[in-house]
């Protein structure tokens, strides 16, 4: 599990400094990478664990609450569309991770769902309360 853990790091970090704009001291860039890193690493765990057969998300123990919020989101969105006959559901980027009051995490993101006859790519609103997902729309 830690070469996993590692490989998708690796991966996350890499694809995040060379989408990163060349202007690497504007702060917002670099909060927004760290989004996208986050994002990429949770998405990857979520493919990894469908893959295998896990019918249920179960949080790495290496990586924070938001990650593993978009874990979820992603692996709920896998199975959405594994469901309906799809052949993929793929997180394009995190546009924010915000954790309530109420103990819940708000992910935003954009995906597209693959199937057969073509793809469709959406914002998705997805909620994540006491390691569950509570609500996971589409815009």
């Amino acid at each position: 599990m830690k070469k996993l853990t590692s490989l998708v790091t690796a991966s996350a970090l890499a694809l995040a400094v060379t989408a990163a704009p060349s202007t690497a001291h504007n702060k917002a860039a670099g909060i927004a990478a760290g989004v996208i890193a986050a994002g990429l690493i949770g998405a990857a765990i979520a493919n990894h664990q469908h893959n295998r057969g896990y019918k249920v998300y179960k949080p790495h123990p290496d990586v924070n609450k938001e990650e593993n919020a978009v874990g979820r989101c992603v692996h709920h969105g896998l199975a959405q569309v594994e469901s309906a006959g799809g052949d993929n559901f793929i997180l394009d980027h995190v546009l924010s991770t915000t954790d309530k009051d109420d103990g819940s995490t708000h992910v935003d993101f954009v995906a597209t769902r693959y199937y057969s006859y073509g793809h469709r790519t959406n914002n998705v609103s997805c909620v994540v309360l006491k390691g569950e997902v509570v609500q996971f729309k589409y815009s």
